[in-house]
């Protein structure tokens, strides 16, 4: 029997991003927004709208290819919107969906994390005390404190995740970008992650997750938008997930593949 990672209802509902209901002032606001690549004919991602206020867990839901790191792009500012606003500049923490950390380079847990401060700082200005603070905040939340002399290389898998989950942290965000955060670690791992998820958004860190597991994504989120170089549909996980564009949005792209294996 499945573990299940109590769900933030900090959020409420939000079906519809037009609605008046009151809600903290949003960390960001995304308004018609179109992104896309230089010599692209067509946007990758169109028709985004999207609020985002402290606390809320957000799941990106949609086939490889939709869009979701593209979105986390424009998010980033990495990529100006072709169409529409972005507009909000909160602190924001990374965690992308694979990282070129060399496994045989010899850095230490604490180093890693400590990367996390220098988005601030700038690389040549020498750390606060409140930066070796902050630092030691994100190892105590991912329950890393033990290891922060250990070499990453030698860390396990999910170990390594929640070093670089640390590190993003570490900036003391109030938006929290995950990749694909729970690929190809086992069910500690994602359970032991999915429970710092849970902690920081019961802090107020705002979170917004790509996943291809529904499960997972039911089990951390109370928002979802599904994707497919558009927002397909956006609102409650659970009906973004019950509804009929998420069976049609994953069968175009494998017939083969009923939604209850997503």
């Amino acid at each position: 029997m499945r573990t299940r990672t109590p769900r933030p209802r900090r959020a409420g509902r939000a079906p519809d991003e037009d609605d008046t209901t009151f809600r903290p002032t949003p960390l960001i606001t995304v308004e018609d927004a179109s992104f896309g690549y230089g010599g692209a004919v067509a946007p990758a991602l169109a028709d985004v709208r999207l609020r985002v206020s402290p606390g809320e867990a957000i799941a990106l839901i949609g086939p490889n290819g939709a869009g979701k790191s593209t979105l986390f792009k424009g998010l980033l500012g990495l990529l100006p919107p072709l169409t529409g606003t972005v507009s909000g500049s909160p602190r924001m923490g990374y965690l992308p969906q694979s990282d070129h950390i060399d496994p045989d380079f010899p850095i230490r847990v604490r180093q890693v994390v400590t990367m996390g401060r220098y988005a601030q700082r700038g690389w040549l200005r020498p750390l606060r005390r409140a930066d070796r603070q902050a630092v030691d905040r994100a190892l105590e939340r991912t329950a890393l404190t033990g290891l922060a002399g250990r070499v990453f290389g030698d860390l396990s898998g999910g170990q390594r995740q929640r070093a670089l989950l640390a590190r993003a942290i570490a900036s003391d965000p109030q938006l929290l970008l995950l990749d694909e955060p729970f690929n190809g670690l086992d069910q500690p791992s994602r359970e032991a992650l999915m429970a710092t998820v849970a902690a920081l958004i019961d802090s107020g860190v705002a979170v917004i997750l790509s996943t291809h597991d529904v499960s997972l994504a039911q089990a951390t989120c109370t928002r979802a938008l599904l994707i497919d170089r558009r927002v397909v549909a956006a609102g409650p996980v659970d009906q973004v997930v019950g509804g009929p564009e998420f069976a049609e949005v994953f069968q175009r792209h494998d017939p083969h593949a009923s939604a209850g294996e997503r």
